[in-house]
């Protein structure tokens, strides 16, 4: 089984795990240890307590996606689906296994 289909298994949460100060469910500490991306939610702490309108968005849509061929990355952030993007970063290199991963930050908690 893949890791994207393991993901798939976790549509809820039995605890939280703080992490650098912020909440992650279990499926995204499983992502953290088995992609070893704890980078990711570093960076998003980073961008969260340093970037006024995204700190302030009550909701957060977080999009990761990796160029697999050459290992580069754009992360972003949105608020909705539909509204702007808040937040654009980008990744010289990754090793990020997957093409693609949303994850959604929501009263502090960030989520699959």
């Amino acid at each position: 089984m893949g890791l994207s289909a393991e993901l798939e298994m976790f549509t809820g949460t039995e605890g939280y795990h703080n992490i650098l100060g912020v909440n992650v469910t279990d499926g995204v500490k499983y992502l953290m240890d088995k992609a070893k991306c704890y980078w990711l939610i570093t960076d998003i702490i980073a961008v969260v307590t340093c970037h006024e309108k995204v700190k302030t968005a009550p909701f957060q849509i977080w999009t990761l996606k990796v160029n697999i061929q050459n290992h580069t990355a754009i992360l972003t952030c949105k608020e909705d689906t539909s509204s702007p993007i808040l937040y654009t970063q980008r990744y010289e290199y990754t090793d990020f296994p997957l093409a693609e991963i949303k994850l959604y930050r929501i009263s502090g908690v960030i989520l699959l």
